[in-house]
């Protein structure tokens, strides 16, 4: 009787080890997305990359390419 809840526990450690480092590889792969497109809203906000002219362009042919009257 002794033996058993010790094996039941190196068969679990090995496993629980695996989804604690799957968790925290998700945790990095999710914090490093979010930190990029942070970066890259920023970085198209600092250099103006879409101006007013092209923002409405963009809308008016969206628009006029889905038959949507407004």
């Amino acid at each position: 009787m002794d033996s058993h809840p010790r094996t039941a526990i190196r068969v679990l450690k090995p496993s629980a080890t695996k989804v604690i480092m799957k968790l925290l590889l998700l945790v990095v792969v999710v914090f490093s997305t979010q930190a990029k497109a942070e970066w890259n809203m920023e970085h198209m906000y600092q250099h103006n990359i879409f101006t007013a002219n092209q923002l409405q362009n963009f809308f008016t042919k969206t628009v006029s390419e889905t038959n949507i009257s407004i």
